[in-house]
């Protein structure tokens, strides 16, 4: 049986340990119920979304309903990652966030040129995150991928 619509994972990257508490502490304080997954590099979000590709193939529901990343980090920084997210078709109804710490009109710019749908400066308040994922949970989910198997 599917998982609601209400339920679609949470995904959130940050290379600071103490970040990523954070955040997911604001996460459950806005009394958000879908599940949370976090991950210190983009290498893994990438290996793991890889990954839900191949899983939406036959169960279109899996898809997260929001991806919120670091811009600074060592690797694959939050730009790159943006960028790789929405070159992947399945990926198209993903509302990617970008949260960082830096406000320089620079990286504000970039970040929604590579296609990021929201720019937040750390630290949003726990309401304005459940609005947030509230309203990405609402988006559409395709249809699964016939692939003849």
């Amino acid at each position: 049986m599917a998982a609601p619509l209400s339920l679609r994972p949470i995904i959130v990257i940050d290379d600071e340990p103490d970040d990523l508490f954070f955040i997911r502490r604001l996460i459950e304080k806005g009394a958000v119920p879908n599940p949370v997954v976090t991950f210190l590099d983009s290498e893994d979000v990438m290996t793991f979304l890889g990954a839900i590709q191949i899983i939406l193939r036959k169960v279109p529901e899996f898809t997260p309903c929001v991806l919120f990343t670091d811009l600074k980090m060592p690797k694959i920084d939050g730009f790159a990652l943006v960028k790789w997210v929405r070159q992947q078709r399945e990926f198209d109804g993903l509302t990617v966030v970008t949260m960082s710490s830096s406000d320089d009109p620079k990286d504000v710019e970039l970040a929604k040129q590579l296609g990021a749908d929201r720019y937040l400066l750390k630290y949003p308040g726990p309401g304005s995150l459940a609005e947030l994922i509230a309203e990405a949970s609402l988006h559409r989910v395709l249809p699964a991928i016939d692939d003849g198997a």
